[in-house]
């Protein structure tokens, strides 16, 4: 009976601790390289409620032609874009809206270069 109550105890613990840890286990690795070619692009993410929300963020930035990583921030609620050069800011915008979510490109856009 004990070990019946001890393994629904470690079950409750880990549902109820769900958010903070499932990113760890759902993203993935740590940032990725910057590769030769490559652009960084930052967003504006709006509308997450948990740390959760940013796995399925970056699996649909990921799902862009071009993209070639992603990561999202939940604290700071923005998500940086590795791209090569030739994907448009507004499919990865979409990619996000997509996923249920709100973003906009933040002032200095690519590689901190100022929007034009």
């Amino acid at each position: 009976m004990k070990a019946t109550l001890w393994t629904v105890t470690a079950l409750a613990l880990a549902m109820a601790t769900f958010p903070s840890w499932s990113v760890l286990l759902l993203a993935g690795g740590g940032p990725a390289a910057i590769l030769a070619g490559s652009e960084t692009l930052t967003l504006k993410v709006s509308g997450m409620d948990c740390a959760a929300c940013t796995v399925s963020i970056k699996q649909s930035l990921e799902k862009v032609p071009g993209v070639r990583s992603a990561s999202v921030d939940f604290d700071a609620a923005k998500a940086t874009v590795v791209t090569d050069a030739k994907v448009d800011a507004a499919a990865v915008v979409k990619a996000v809206a997509a996923a249920g979510y709100k973003a906009v490109v933040m002032d200095g856009g690519r590689d901190g270069k100022p929007k034009s």
